[in-house]
Parts: C-alpha cells; sequence; structure tokens
C-alpha cells in the first residue's frame, strides 16, 4: 500500500488533490491511499464503490480487511442513473455479492445499497460519514489526463481517505513484499 497527502505545494495548493497523488493513484501497481488535510472522526465505517459488480475482487478484499482491522462495517454501494427495474436487478445481485463476501468474513458486519445518481457524487457523500472509501480502478492502461471522471472527481471532492485499489489481479504479479513499483 502506497500512502500519500492530497495537496501538493505548488502554486495551486488550493486545489484538492496535488500532481503526486493523482499520478500515484493512476499508476501505482499496489493499493493508493490518499489522506485529507482533515480526517473525520472515526465512525465504524468502510465505504466501497461497487461499479462493476463482475470485476471487484480487488476493492473488496481491501475494503473487508480494512473493516476486520478497524472493527468496522462494510457499505457497499453501486451507484447509476438507471430505469427502476435496472435498478432492482442491481441490488439483487449486489445483494447476493455481498452476502458471498460476509460468508468469507462473518466478523464483518455488511450492508449495501444501490443509488440513483451519479456515482462521484454518491461517494463523496459517503465520504463525509466514512472512515475510509475503497474504490476500484481497472487494469486497462489509464489515459493521458490521468483518472476516469468518477475517480478523479472523488479524489479532487472527498472529505475522508480514499483508497484505490486495483481490480481483479492487476498488480498481483511477482514482487517483494512493501515494494509498490508504478
Amino acid at each position: 500500500m502506497l500512502v500519500v497527502g492530497s495537496r501538493g505545494a505548488g502554486a495551486f495548493t488550493a486545489l484538492t488533490l496535488g500532481s503526486v497523488s493523482r499520478y500515484a493513484a493512476v499508476h501505482a501497481a499496489c493499493p493508493v491511499v490518499v489522506i485529507r488535510d482533515l480526517i473525520p472522526v472515526a465512525s465504524g465505517l468502510v465505504g466501497v464503490g461497487v461499479g462493476d459488480l463482475e470485476d471487484c475482487t480487488g476493492p473488496l478484499t481491501f475494503a473487508f480487511e480494512e473493516a476486520s482491522l478497524r472493527k468496522a462495517e462494510v457499505l457497499a454501494v453501486h451507484a447509476w442513473a438507471a430505469p427502476e427495474s435496472a435498478t432492482a436487478e442491481a441490488g439483487a445481485r449486489l445483494a447476493e455479492l455481498m452476502g458471498s463476501w460476509a460468508d468469507k468474513y462473518p466478523g464483518v458486519p455488511v450492508s449495501q445499497e444501490v443509488v440513483p445518481g451519479y456515482p462521484a457524487r454518491v461517494l463523496v457523500g459517503l465520504s463525509a460519514r466514512a472512515d475510509l472509501v475503497v474504490m476500484g480502478r481497472h487494469s486497462e492502461h489509464p489515459g493521458p489526463y490521468g483518472p476516469g471522471p468518477v475517480r478523479h472527481a472523488v479524489l479532487s471532492h472527498a472529505h475522508g481517505p480514499i483508497a484505490v485499489v486495483p481490480s481483479g489481479d492487476e498488480g498481483s504479479d511477482e514482487r517483494s513484499e512493501g515494494q509498490c513499483p508504478m
């Protein structure tokens, strides 16, 4: 894991995300945690954004491990703008997925929400009440301008710590423990 602060030391320190934090969150082969200037009081909640119900092993593993260490609850959030019928189906799939993770981590309370709305806005709101918000990062090479729009917005506007975790098997090749190549 690589832990970085959220702000740079340049002329634009009023911006909420520094260039090093942005680069690390997009390119690091390990989980990156971006720490805000002010950390909220502990709430006993680890939030995890589940955008892709098929490719979320990395972020869910990270969220459940952190919740287990913190003796906290995991709240999985799937946010999107979709018809009512699709929302119900996504809710059922998310509940099934979280049930399997609850079996793996029986000591960690689990809940889930399918929330209508823009994912970044929902996750930024979650960051105001969670000890940590975990997001995935897909293995495809990032564009030249940095993270996708959801990760960029959450990293830029979050109220608390954000973890960006490679999804699936990205970054799981043989590496020395403790190293996080970028």
